[in-house]
């Protein structure tokens, strides 16, 4: 947030176009703002993380759709296990090989694994809009921009906080902007 070329370039042509009259692609717009900041940062992450999203979206909208509770848990269980098996893959496997080596004697392959920016964040803010829905505390998002803004805005992608989509899906779908909120 503090280099050249996001401050002087990225945000300022992202707010000229976020605000020219008339723009019903604002949060188009953000969103792909999302996907060009976390890939200007994480290149070889960008397939991962859209990926993530597009299968978030869809269980989203499976929780939702089911009308038994158990079948809203199996989905709900789906995807908790599909988000922190992501962040196990990148974060923890290599150090659980570790541990598995020092007691069995080098048996498990070790290798450099990078960790994706900010995936501790975007894992548990995934999962906490999966909970909003199956607790019904906010409906799934059928807009796939929409979704995918939450998903990847931003200011908050890569360093959080979590941002609980129940308290962001209204200002997702209709914002009220002026000058002093500006």
């Amino acid at each position: 947030f503090n280099n050249e070329l996001f401050l002087f370039y990225f945000l300022p042509v992202l707010m000229i176009l976020y605000y020219i009259p008339g723009n019903r692609f604002r949060n188009f717009l953000l969103m792909a703002a999302g996907l060009i900041f976390y890939g200007y940062g994480e290149r070889k992450f960008i397939f991962i993380l859209t990926v993530s999203m597009l299968i978030n979206y869809l269980l989203g909208i499976m929780i939702e759709k089911m009308s038994a509770k158990k079948q809203k848990k199996i989905w709900l269980t789906a995807g908790i296990i599909f988000n922190t098996g992501i962040l196990f893959g990148f974060k923890y496997l290599n150090f659980s090989f570790e541990i598995l080596n020092d007691l069995f004697d080098d048996r498990f392959p070790v290798t450099d694994i990078a960790l994706p920016l900010g995936i501790s964040f975007y894992t548990f803010q995934v999962i906490s809009y999966l909970v909003d829905i199956y607790r019904k505390d906010c409906p799934a998002e059928k807009n796939v921009v929409n979704a995918f803004l939450y998903f990847s805005f931003f200011p908050q992608l890569i360093a959080g906080p979590i941002l609980r989509y129940k308290n962001l899906a209204k200002e997702i779908r209709l914002r009220h902007e002026s000058a002093e909120l500006f």
